[in-house]
């Protein structure tokens, strides 16, 4: 059977016949059998590219949209919304690993303002060249210039961290990292796009940046695509005794996401 990108044995092996190129989701064990078929899960999932599982409901097969994941846009070529199309499958997906729910109902509630029913916004206003240059408020994301993932992932984790606060009241995620100078230690990549901001910021912002950082190399930690994201076992010192993933996963799964509302496995 032709599913457009490989071929598929329905009568012996019930696998596709070559592996997949790529893989749909790090972050699920089944996705890294790359003959399978759908997750081996065809009655919840169905794969009409060869490449990706989608949902199946009553009106057929689908992805989810950035609409599902409550994300609106403005401004946006069809590839920059691919892009943060894929910044928030990966955040909704590194989330969905510590709870029990699906990719995008993970992300839309760690991001989406649902105390005042708004979407995440994102907007670019200039022309399609340049990376970046963004401000982040509350909810909204402006950019001058168009978005690497590594840039969405980053500018995301701003709203993550104005999120928190829209259920904590008084305090942001990024409170509770410790208050130093910025340093490089514990992280793959020491430039951009591995931190998003080099090391400039050691003003009043200085903390806000090191979540965003902190935020984005947490999600694209140890994924294939991603070789140069992600932390080291290296402990910088303001964390001791915890690296940077351990500090960043026991922060999410005992008080950032518990106080959204999230039942972490």
């Amino acid at each position: 059977m032709d599913y457009n990108a490989r071929f598929y044995s329905p009568y012996n092996t019930h696998q596709f016949t070559s592996p997949d190129s790529i893989i749909p989701d790090h972050y699920n064990p089944q996705s890294w059998n790359r003959y399978a078929y759908v997750r081996n899960n065809p009655v919840k999932y169905t794969d009409p590219t060869g490449h990706w599982e989608m949902h199946i409901d009553d009106n057929g097969p689908y992805r989810p949209s950035l609409s599902d994941f409550g994300i609106k846009t403005s401004g946006l070529s069809r590839t920059q919304k691919d892009i943060v199309w894929e910044g928030a499958r990966l955040i909704g997906s590194r989330i969905n690993g510590l709870s029990d729910l699906p990719i995008a109902d993970a992300f839309r509630t760690a991001h989406r303002d649902n105390i005042n029913n708004k979407d995440v916004s994102i907007s670019i206003t200039g022309v399609d060249y340049g990376i970046g240059n963004c401000i982040t408020d509350s909810h909204t994301i402006n950019c001058e210039y168009s978005l690497t993932t590594e840039g969405a992932i980053h500018e995301l984790g701003h709203v993550f961290d104005n999120q928190f606060n829209s259920f904590a009241g008084e305090f942001w995620a990024s409170n509770y990292l410790p208050t130093h100078t910025r340093e490089i230690t514990g992280y793959k990549g020491n430039d951009f796009p591995y931190v998003g901001h080099s090391w400039i910021h050691e003003g009043g912002d200085k903390m806000i940046e090191e979540f965003a950082d902190m935020y984005q190399n947490w999600v694209l930690h140890d994924l294939p695509d991603y070789p140069r994201s992600g932390f080291t076992s290296d402990v910088p010192a303001a964390y001791s005794p915890w690296d940077r993933y351990s500090y960043m996963n026991y922060q999410m799964t005992n008080i950032w996401l518990p106080t959204m509302g999230m039942v972490i496995r």
